[in-house]
């Protein structure tokens, strides 16, 4: 449960820099305190919640993947 809070945290933390910097980069990017708070926590908790799920269904089906990439990387080209 720590794990997870700190976790959040740092999504929260990541997001609202990226959020900030994207407006000083973007021109024509508005940005107010409330669309700011209510960005960076939807995007912090989806994150939080898919983050692990993610994880977890790539970590099992690692083999596979790698096989296939192995599969693809030693494939002649076609000319």
């Amino acid at each position: 449960m720590v794990r997870l809070l700190i976790r959040t945290a740092i999504f929260i933390g990541l997001g609202a820099v990226g959020l900030w910097v994207a407006s000083l980069v973007l021109e024509g990017f508005t940005l107010t305190r409330q669309g700011f708070l209510v960005t960076v926590l939807v995007f912090a908790a989806a994150q939080s919640i898919l983050e692990p799920v993610i994880t977890k269904l790539t970590a099992r089906n690692a083999l596979a993947f790698l096989g296939g990439v192995g599969l693809e990387s030693t494939r002649s080209p076609s000319v």
